[in-house]
């Protein structure tokens, strides 16, 4: 609806606005968002730590793999986690480590899980 489709348009200017760089994306033409990418972010953006629920996408780099398990575990949000390697340790890592309800190994997030027993 409109009002969603404002609210993602303000929290993608916030996010600007605050220091993120817009890769691509960030505008709006009545209910239609571009799908957005955002860098430069931090932890406490809205973009960050509250679900969008908008085509927005944030990159984070990392120096070591359990750094950005860390920053994953720290969202209140853990429906599901994907994670893209040809690396099978750092899948079971990523199974045993991350707190969510499903993680995907090199599958996108249109599979759920959640409607299984």
């Amino acid at each position: 609806n409109d009002q969603a489709a404002i609210r993602v348009e303000h929290w993608i200017q916030e996010a600007i606005n605050n220091g993120a760089t817009l890769q691509t994306g960030g505008t709006r033409q009545g209910r239609l968002v571009a799908p957005t990418v955002l860098t430069e972010v931090h932890p406490k953006m809205k973009v960050c730590c509250e679900e969008i629920f908008g085509p927005v996408v944030t990159v984070t780099p990392y120096r070591e793999f359990d750094e950005a398990l860390d920053l994953l575990n720290q969202s209140e949000f853990g429906l599901q986690a994907g994670i893209f390697t040809k690396n099978i340790d750092l899948i079971f890592k990523a199974y045993s480590k991350l707190e969510v309800g499903a993680v995907l190994a090199n599958e996108i997030p249109t599979f759920r899980a959640d409607h299984m027993p």
